[in-house]
């Protein structure tokens, strides 16, 4: 078992030293008594920065959101008069006098209307060509089974829209051909897909649809796509759902089977097109590469929607050992070859992502993803009161450009590589929990109009191999912005907790930072031209590995003596004894930094003692009563901060001091290095 092994075996070991509850006893060598008004920490929207600026999306949503429905798009009903098509086996009968025309198994629609359907077709065709585009067809789907052996079982071929509609307690089937000899176009390319329209389909009724797309797509719309309602089952040998234009979906039960992706959609050359809204329904995935795909903006407004992509995050292995593991104090571990990440770079697999912008204000999200659960090309944004559970075996939410966090949004990254990834990454509310094998918030990257997965970041750490690690000095042309302006944010991270290769500047909210506990991290680092840590608000508590840890620039205290293993039980206060923060550790910890509410002076760090506070899931409270029980550390905040050096401290009260020399502190191993490249993210299929 190589020491990096030990060293993620010995953290799992420590994480599970869980202290069942804040109040705790001990023998004190300072005793006192300090008490205030018992209250829980604020992680509410109320907690944020108002003067916080939010950043314009990269591309207007404004016309692709809240999608309007047309009556033909709502419209159920139907009565006596209107034709029947009736399935019989290899035939079918129809009342129309107009407009369909049936030659044996195969059914032709010409004409604009209403049309009630029954009945099984065990090899037949449903087609829709009208000579009219301005009309309008609508499907009254009433218990129907339609297999074919040769293509598509429904074609839309020209119609201004095509409405079908799932009548009341009926269960409609579609299956098509595992291989197609029989196409509607000269290109022998269409249909594709086991339901397939070349103009605006839409879907609604309280009935059933399951579609069976053997030979590629399930459902595929080649302009815009609404599904209103109905209960939806595809299972397809590529993509499951797919709307060229547009796919909105306002309500309904979807449930998706894909070797492709689940949902997708696919135009970028034109405005205010290739768009995924989901607005409501229940939305359940399994897909092979991504779980939703937008060409250009996801937006999530109302929908419950459980994704699987890629087979889902499973365990981190070995293999990611050069992304998880050491960080950049353990030399061997990022230059050992046998570290190398065998991940397919072929086949996109992630979550949720979209080309220009993910959108996300509403709703309950759970995503477990073999690559990011939450990516966007350019920028990502949660709001609303958005409930999200992520678990991915990279990075839990990656944005080139620019992620925000704001309003009562409930985030919860329980699995990742890195956190949160962006190249601007602002918090401005909240509540959120990230658990991270490396970074927990990683700003880092180049501000570039990209319309490629494998751009900023990587672009730039395919030059500098270090990249986005952090920055050692001389490697890196990366740079980041992380603002920490409200809310709660809770980082459990084996490596930096809050790396930025640019500042780091925090106003209000709170923010604990559980870090690493090997010395080639640290809880807090920024950019190494002379970039800062500015506190003025909030209150931030820091914990882990000191070797590499830096400070704020002022309003803040720091212990490099701390050494408390798990379970141990902290309380800072102010010179009157009131409470400021209590914490119990969940692994080993050699050093903290804090600060409260840009306080200058009058920190008093405690191990021990006695608690009566009421604590959070995680552990942390402020308030309440309190006996103190070792003093660790007290005195004002630092003036100029900096980096701790390893095993040092910052003067004789444990205050910050000078940022320090990181090329001398970062001398790589004597015989020279080859720099590792960074695993590229898995880039986009079709």
């Amino acid at each position: 078992m190589n020491a990096n092994t030990v060293s993620r075996t010995l953290a799992c070991f420590l994480c599970t030293l869980l202290l069942s509850g804040c109040t705790t006893q001990s023998n004190s060598s300072e005793s006192g008594s300090a008490s205030s008004d018992s209250s829980m920490i604020d992680t509410s929207a109320g907690n944020t920065d108002s003067a916080v600026t939010v950043q314009p999306l990269a591309v207007s949503i404004e016309n692709m959101s809240n999608i309007a429905l047309s009556d033909a798009d709502t419209t159920t009903a139907w009565s006596d008069s209107d034709p029947t098509i009736t399935l019989n086996g290899t035939s079918a009968a129809t009342t129309a006098t107009e407009g369909v025309s049936i030659a044996d198994s195969n059914i032709r629609i010409t004409k604009g209307g209403t049309y009630v359907l029954s009945g099984t077709l065990t090899d037949g065709r449903i087609l829709v060509e009208l000579p009219d585009s301005t009309e309008k067809v609508h499907l009254i789907l009433n218990n129907v089974t339609v297999t074919s052996t040769t293509s598509a079982p429904l074609t839309v071929l020209q119609a201004d829209k095509v409405t079908l509609t799932l009548a009341d307690g009926t269960t409609n089937t579609f299956t098509d051909a595992a291989t197609y000899t029989q196409f509607d176009d000269s290109e022998q390319t269409e249909p594709n897909a086991c339901i397939f329209a070349k103009d605006d389909l839409s879907i609604n009724g309280n009935g059933a649809l399951v579609v069976n797309g053997n030979f590629n797509n399930g459902i595929q719309c080649k302009n815009d796509l609404r599904i209103v309602s109905g209960d939806i089952t595809v299972t397809s040998a590529n993509h499951g759902i797919r709307g060229d234009d547009s796919v909105v979906v306002k309500d309904g039960s979807i449930t998706i089977t894909a070797s492709g992706d689940g949902i997708k959609s696919t135009t970028i050359d034109e405005t205010d097109e290739g768009f995924v809204d989901l607005e409501g329904g229940t939305i359940n995935i399994t897909a092979a590469q991504d779980g939703i795909d937008a060409a250009t903006a996801l937006i999530v407004t109302g929908s419950h929607t459980t994704i699987t992509s890629g087979g889902g995050a499973g365990e981190l292995t070995a293999q990611n050992d050069m992304r998880q593991g050491g960080g950049r104090g353990d030399w061997g571990g990022m230059f050992d070859d046998t570290n190398e990440s065998t991940a397919d770079t072929t086949t996109s697999t992630k979550g949720m992502k979209a080309e220009s912008v993910v959108a996300i204000s509403g709703g309950t999200i759970q995503i477990d993803a073999a690559d990011d659960a939450l990516h966007s090309n350019l920028d990502l944004q949660l709001s609303g009161d958005a409930v999200l559970e992520l678990k991915s075996s990279d990075d839990g939410i990656h944005a080139e450009q620019n992620f925000v966090i704001q309003d009562n949004v409930a985030l919860d990254i329980t699995q990742s590589y890195e956190g949160i990834e962006a190249y601007q990454i602002t918090i401005a509310g909240g509540t959120t929990h990230v658990t991270a094998s490396d970074d927990g918030l990683n700003a880092s990257g180049t501000l570039t109009d990209t319309t490629s997965d494998a751009s900023a970041t990587d672009s730039s750490v395919a030059e500098n191999p270090f990249g986005d690690r952090g920055g050692m000095s001389g490697f890196s042309s990366s740079t980041g912005i992380l603002n920490l302006n409200g809310g709660y944010l809770y980082v459990d991270a084996n490596g930096d907790g809050l790396d930025s290769n640019g500042d780091i500047t925090m106003t209000a909210g709170t923010v604990i930072v559980n870090g690493p506990t090997n010395d080639g991290n640290g809880p807090l680092d920024c950019g190494d031209r002379q970039n800062t840590i500015s506190l003025t608000g909030g209150t931030l508590l820091a914990l882990g590995s000191t070797g590499m840890m830096e400070t704020p620039d002022s309003n803040y205290i720091a212990a490099t003596n701390l050494q408390a293993t798990a379970g141990t039980q902290i309380v800072i206060t102010d010179e009157s004894g009131t409470v400021l923060a209590a914490y119990t550790t969940k692994k080993q910890s050699a050093g903290l930094v804090f600060s409260a509410n840009g306080m200058t002076d009058g920190y008093q760090v405690y191990t021990g003692g006695s608690y009566d506070g009421d604590c959070n899931e995680d552990g942390f409270a402020t308030g309440g009563s309190y006996t103190a029980g070792t003093l660790i550390t007290s005195g004002s905040g630092g003036g100029t901060g900096g980096m701790m050096n390893p095993g040092g401290n910052f003067g004789g009260d444990g205050m910050g001091g000078g940022r320090g020399n990181r090329d001398e502190q970062m001398t790589p191993p004597d015989g020279g290095m080859t720099p590792p490249t960074k695993p590229e993210d898995n880039a986009s299929a079709t």
